[in-house]
């Protein structure tokens, strides 16, 4: 059993989580009350290693419960508590009166809700603003990682760990390498230092907000990206999105060019 590792915070910056609903036809009764069984796959997204986690709607409510408690609602911080408290109040999904917990239907509305409830939360925890502030930057950490690692065996967390620490240390020295399933690409992401980032004041290219000293990346191509934000997008397509988004516009323009006669 895993209790209170010292790198929550720093874990959720590699990881990939999907809900469904695979392989799982039974229903969990707990007094008066059923749920289905959810599954979270929960993939590392540079070493592709992936653990399957078993929930149910119990476990997710409790979850809300205890986010919201560590959130400790109220406290006067520069981070995105008070928002990420609502998203959190929000995505408890409500007791049915009319259709069974086990419903195709209820199942996967309640998938939606799990699924957008990660990946807020994903943001919210990679977000730099959240790191200034003790409860969003350790205790929200904690409380997913408890909820997603804390039946699992300790070596298994531990191996997977050694290999983030591996990369986040490339990562800090000179570049993170990410490769790609499908054609083997590969990326690298190299670090900015902060002077470079004091002599030159640039947005980043995905969320067009000033990046501040020591928390950007810069992509082989030149494009800079906050870290969260570039770790994210890359999670999701191995490409440079600024290239990516230039390449798909001169491809709709040579489409839609004249054809000249002669």
């Amino acid at each position: 059993m895993v209790t209170s590792p010292s790198y929550e915070r720093s874990w959720f910056d590699v990881l990939d989580i999907q809900v469904s609903n695979k392989h799982h036809k039974d229903c969990v009764v707990v007094g008066h009350r059923k749920s289905a069984i959810y599954t979270l796959t929960v993939r590392h997204i540079f070493t592709h290693a992936t653990i399957t986690i078993h929930k149910t709607d119990f476990d997710f409510e409790k979850l809300c419960n205890v986010a919201k408690a560590a959130l400790h609602h109220g406290h006067v911080c520069e981070a995105s508590c008070p928002w990420y408290y609502v998203d959190v109040n929000n995505h408890v999904p409500r007791r049915r009166i009319f259709h069974s917990p086990c419903s195709r239907r209820v199942v996967m509305e309640h998938m939606r809700i799990y699924q957008d409830l990660f990946n807020r939360s994903l943001s919210f925890m990679r977000c730099a603003g959240s790191r200034t502030c003790p409860f969003a930057g350790s205790e929200i950490p904690r409380v997913f990682f408890d909820f997603l690692f804390l039946d699992i065996d300790t070596s298994t967390i531990l191996a997977t760990y050694e290999d983030t620490t591996r990369a986040s240390s490339m990562s800090s020295s000179s570049s993170m390498s990410f490769s790609s399933g499908l054609g083997h690409r590969r990326y690298s992401v190299h670090k900015r230092s902060s002077r470079h980032s004091l002599l030159e004041e640039e947005d980043c290219g995905l969320c067009r907000r000033c990046i501040d000293s020591g928390g950007a990346s810069t992509l082989p191509c030149g494009h800079v990206f906050h870290d969260e934000c570039i770790i994210e997008a890359l999670n999701d397509c191995l490409e440079c999105p600024t290239c990516a988004s230039t390449l798909e516009r001169l491809s709709t323009l040579e489409t839609l060019a004249p054809i000249q006669i002669s």
